[in-house]
């Protein structure tokens, strides 16, 4: 991974090894309607079939910049999209 990536500020000061969640979105508040991707800043809303969430559902990642980024970042995820049989 290049780390002079435009997408990369200072997130590993809040994301490095942290726990994502893949699941579909639900907003931090009642209020919101939508998110950002924490790197790129796409809007992450109910129409985007899954994206990766921190645990405190705050922080949203979708899917492009968490296969870029997984490594680098050393995240552990669990999948909430898997059907519970």
């Amino acid at each position: 991974m290049n780390t002079d990536d435009w997408r990369l500020t200072n997130q590993m000061n809040y994301l490095f090894q942290k726990k994502l969640i893949k699941k579909q979105y639900k907003p931090f508040r009642e209020s919101w309607e939508h998110d950002h991707c924490e790197f790129c800043g796409c809007r992450i809303d109910t129409s985007v079939p899954f994206a990766y969430a921190t645990e405190d559902n705050y922080h949203w990642i979708c899917g492009d910049c968490y296969d870029d980024f997984k490594e680098m970042f050393k995240w552990t995820t669990v999948d909430e999209t898997k059907s519970k049989e």
